[in-house]
């Protein structure tokens, strides 16, 4: 071994250099965007990297909502490709936001926020506990600021490979993200800075209806159902008394009692710029493909409870962890906007719980969910809208099954009673126990489950004035606002085919590879190629492109 490859490796598995001491690795890429790459992406890292690697999650959010990263070593063997055999690497990936941070500074070559896990700032990097997400070494403070300025932890960086859970001509309109700095909602990018993203359909990704646990699983739940529950549109679904396949006596529990026969609707959603959001209301509202002919998607403002407190000022930074903006979900209809797919989980299980939940959302105030009954924190004085109103609150969220495996006090409900119909046909001894994650894959493969998108990762091809990702020589000077080095083009095309490679698809989180990349092979339970595909354009209906085996 090479001294520097010595010393790097001490460095990797001993981390007894000086605190934040500069690293030099022969790849350093940034990766950005949608959370659904993240759990298989982590899942092969033991098949990419030589055993000892480090990694790290944020100290920002709970779960490894905003970043993770890993430092090592490549291996010598495949899948890692010729080119990168053996090299040292460093890869961090920014799930922070969602998909619309992997569409849009990828095509203007924007520096934003990551994370240097190799910080040279005293306390930027802590030892993380015992079995955190991932079982991560590290957790570190965020570096660099969205406004493309530095931070106290060192400056803001442009990311090179983008990930989106649907393709970036669908971020317009209510998928367009909050903008901190300008205090408004972003632009959609021009066709000129579309043109300069080179994208491909990485494989097709199976969302679904999380519900918390007080909703029994057999409570038929259709798309129309979903429309009511997650849009202005049809006030008479947003208390359960107005769903006509709900049960009231689970969702009512003081029925016949004051105010208690209308147990109001809890969504827990993510933010505009989230692909899976943007995935729900193509699909759920009809936007994106079809002009302005679409239901408008319930917004937190949109909650009963919102502003209880009366320090919300639209548009503006007024709210502390210490005094959160409150939304009292016994005050009827609640929409919680969360940051991450992580953050929706904590939400739907605070629902059930009945433990507040606080988060901080995209316009950077906090706020604080009652789910108790009682803020906790605040230096308002504060009371409840509707004290006979508790928990569990029948919650509905929007999740794609790569949340499988991690339901607590909820579970994935079925739509249209595809998996309930189909369920004795599919080999239930794949299905993870907590999970129906298994049965939603195989009928996405095979054709009834239509909720779902074909994920898309990008980078720039310089066709719009701005630097196309290429490997960068050695001792090769970046431009500005780029940290990364070596052969980041060859790593972003390999991470591309990993993650959309049935030898490396793991189907219990809800996807499989694409079939104008991979033949089916096996049966309805083994096999992790689609039947059909989109070829990467939401808008066009599903073709198959071989039939089906089980579903006709």
């Amino acid at each position: 071994m090479s001294m520097k490859k010595l010393a790097v490796a001490c460095a990797l598995a001993c981390g007894t250099l000086a605190a934040g001491a500069a690293q030099a690795y022969d790849v350093d890429l940034f990766l950005s965007g949608a959370s659904a790459v993240q759990s298989n992406f982590v899942a092969q890292l033991p098949n990419l990297m030589v055993p000892g690697y480090v990694t790290a999650c944020d100290n920002a959010s709970s779960n490894c909502a905003g970043f993770f990263a890993v430092k090592g070593q490549f291996k010598s063997a495949a899948p890692v490709p010729a080119a990168l055999q053996g090299k040292t690497v460093r890869i961090t990936y920014r799930t922070r936001g969602g998909s619309v941070w992997g569409v849009d500074p990828v095509a203007t070559a924007a520096k934003i926020q990551w994370m240097d896990m190799d910080s040279a700032t005293a306390g930027a990097c802590t030892a993380a506990p015992a079995g955190y997400t991932f079982g991560v070494n590290q957790l570190c403070a965020p570096t660099g600021n969205d406004d493309g300025t530095a931070n106290s932890y060192g400056p803001a960086r442009i990311p090179d490979l983008g990930v989106s859970d649907v393709e970036p001509k669908m971020f317009k309109g209510i998928n367009l993200e909050y903008d901190t700095g300008a205090h408004a909602y972003r632009t959609a990018l021009s066709s000129t800075d579309l043109g300069g993203l080179t994208n491909f359909p990485a494989f097709q990704n199976a969302f679904a209806l999380p519900m918390t646990n007080v909703i029994p699983a057999s409570m038929f739940v259709d798309k129309g159902t979903l429309l009511g529950l997650l849009s202005t549109s049809t006030p008479k679904m947003h208390d359960w008394s107005g769903v006509a396949n709900a049960p009231l006596t689970a969702l009512n529990p003081g029925a016949g009692t004051s105010n208690g026969t209308n147990k109001p609707v809890v969504v827990c959603r993510r933010v505009q710029g989230s692909g899976t959001q943007a995935t729900t209301n193509y699909f759920v509202n009809n936007f994106g493909c079809s002009g302005s002919a679409y239901s408008t998607p319930a917004r937190m403002a949109d909650s009963a409870g919102f502003d209880a407190t009366g320090i919300y000022v639209a548009n503006t930074v007024t709210s502390t962890a210490a005094n959160p903006i409150i939304i009292d979900p016994t005050y009827g209809y609640t929409v919680v906007e969360n940051p991450g797919s992580g953050d929706v989980r904590s939400c739907l299980t605070a629902a059930q719980n009945g433990t507040n939940w606080a988060f901080k959302g995209d316009d950077n105030n906090y706020y604080q969910v009652t789910f108790s009954g009682a803020a906790t924190g605040t230096t308002n004085a504060y009371s409840n809208g509707d004290t006979t109103i508790n928990a569990p609150f029948g919650a509905v969220g929007v999740l794609s099954y790569d949340s499988a495996g991690k339901e607590s006090g909820w579970h994935f409900h079925d739509l249209n009673g595809v998996l309930t119909a189909n369920a004795a046909a599919i080999d239930a001894s794949g299905r993870p126990a907590t999970s129906t994650a298994k049965y939603a894959v195989a009928a996405m493969i095979e054709g009834p489950w239509e909720f779902f998108s074909e994920e898309s990762m990008q980078y720039r091809n310089g066709s719009n004035g701005k630097p196309a990702l290429v490997d960068v020589a050695a001792g090769a000077p970046t431009y500005a606002g780029s940290l990364s080095t070596g052969p980041v083009k060859t790593l972003s095309d390999t991470i591309i085919k990993v993650v959309g490679d049935p030898a490396y698809i793991n189907t219990n989180l809800g996807i499989a590879a694409l079939p104008t990349n991979y033949v089916p092979t096996g049966n309805v339970t083994t096999n992790k190629v689609a039947k059909g595909t989109k070829f990467g354009d939401t808008c066009k209906p599903k073709v198959d492109q071989y039939k089906p085996q089980f579903w006709n």
